[in-house]
């Protein structure tokens, strides 16, 4: 019973959001948890996330930072270029969970 209580609970934090911002930012989250590392442009595309105004996006991003559960780095290529942001989660999915 109270793994099945545990699940329910789980999926409330990460799925229920009371604004469209918590929803995006918990999207933006999500996808990062989920691939590690991901360029902002792949990110931009994402569903969920390309149709954020990009104020919307900069402060979800901003909020993500502030609460430490993402990192922003910029990158090259081997082959130079212009440097892209990659964002990386902090913290993983059962950490969270936990909290």
């Amino acid at each position: 019973v109270q793994k099945s209580l545990d699940m329910i609970e789980d999926g409330v934090r990460k799925h229920l959001a009371g604004s469209d911002f918590e929803r995006l930012h918990k999207c933006i989250l999500a996808i990062i948890q989920c691939e590690g590392k991901i360029h902002k442009s792949k990110l931009l595309r994402k569903r969920g996330v390309s149709s954020a105004a990009p104020r919307d996006f900069d402060a979800a991003i901003k909020w993500l930072q502030d609460a430490r559960l993402i990192s922003i780095d910029m990158k090259t290529s081997a082959h130079g270029g212009r440097p892209g942001v990659v964002y990386s989660a902090i913290q993983t999915v059962e950490v969270i969970a936990a909290e």
